[in-house]
């Protein structure tokens, strides 16, 4: 079952004991929605929050739940988890928003999770002369560098804004998800 491993085995027959015998029927996988912990660690991808920029977004910032749900290997998460999955990512949206309207070069690159070492692969410019740019210094250089972070947040925020359609499309249909636990082959 999705929601019964311990290392104990004594812990998890109790559990199951307890599962079997209540009523609740939220633990028996009928509350899940089709997100896998590896779909969800593809959105934070595309929202531009898993890097390594220094005072980026930190993974450890993540609601609790979601980041249960982002150290897990496998699993579906449930409909109270989605919820909050579509706060979260209104939440970011928002944040970028902001962000994309003041223009600075800094903010911009380390909002998105982008280190310097990344940027200068993606343009050509060395670190030296990004953190100039980004410490104020005005030229050629920092206009392309604004143009090219400014169309990454759109992009960002374009993602963000299918993401939570997707979400919410998910969340809206009256269907319970189950997880597969076994196929079998019957003959006719």
């Amino acid at each position: 079952m999705l929601f019964r491993s311990f290392t104990s085995t004594k812990k998890a027959e109790k559990l199951n004991k307890n599962i079997d015998g209540s009523k609740n029927t939220n633990y028996r996988g009928r509350n899940l929605i089709p997100i896998t912990s590896e779909d969800f660690r593809e959105i934070l991808n595309k929202i531009g929050y898993i890097g390594r920029a220094h005072q980026g977004p930190k993974i450890s910032n993540l609601p609790m739940i979601l980041l249960d749900f982002y150290r897990r290997k496998n699993g579906y998460i449930t409909r109270t988890t989605a919820c909050i999955l579509l706060e979260f990512l209104k939440d970011r949206y928002n944040e970028l928003f902001i962000i994309n309207q003041n223009n600075d070069i800094y903010q911009i690159r380390r909002s998105l999770s982008i280190t310097r070492a990344k940027m200068s692969n993606i343009t050509g410019f060395s670190n030296m002369q990004i953190q100039y740019r980004e410490e104020g210094y005005e030229d050629e250089k920092s206009i392309f560098l604004k143009r090219f972070l400014l169309s990454m947040i759109s992009e960002t925020l374009t993602n963000i804004e299918i993401i939570i359609k997707q979400i919410e499309h998910l969340l809206s249909i009256g269907v319970s998800w189950q997880r597969i636990k076994k196929i079998n082959d019957f003959v006719n």
